[in-house]
């Protein structure tokens, strides 16, 4: 018998829940504080998708797909985080966003042993991640 509020979905063990098609996932994340409001998985879904990107690389004559987030930004460049197998000896890297423009990405680092990556690309418009600035974090 479970909850409501229990995700039927299965869980990595780490805190993170697998969701495959947020609209069906009826459920909500219990991964919040206590004294915060929980989102439910759609909710979770609609404020991060734009941040979501698809990755295209070709190695050796071959296309790898993947996918990846874009994490932070500056006054020229979006970063993309990725795994370092999709990427890792590409010579032509696309990223398409949820909004299927597509753009050129380059390598900025990765390490195989860890199987991460970062990419860069031209920032054209504001797709990272939304995060809530709180006090508590310079403390």
């Amino acid at each position: 018998n479970s909850s409501p509020s229990t995700p039927s979905t299965p869980s990595t063990g780490n805190g993170v829940v697998n969701v495959i098609n947020p609209s069906n996932f009826q459920g909500t994340i219990n991964y919040a504080p206590e004294n915060q409001t929980r989102l439910t998985a759609e909710q979770v879904y609609q404020k991060n998708v734009t941040s979501t990107v698809y990755i295209t690389c070709i190695q050796d004559n071959a296309s790898v797909l993947g996918s990846g987030v874009v994490f932070s930004e500056d006054d020229t460049y979006a970063y993309i985080l990725t795994n370092a197998h999709v990427v890792n000896n590409g010579y032509s890297i696309e990223i398409t966003y949820s909004n299927y423009k597509k753009s050129s990405a380059s390598i900025v680092g990765y390490n195989t042993l860890e199987d991460i990556a970062v990419l860069s690309v031209a920032k054209n418009t504001n797709y990272t991640i939304p995060t809530n600035k709180s006090q508590k974090l310079s403390e």
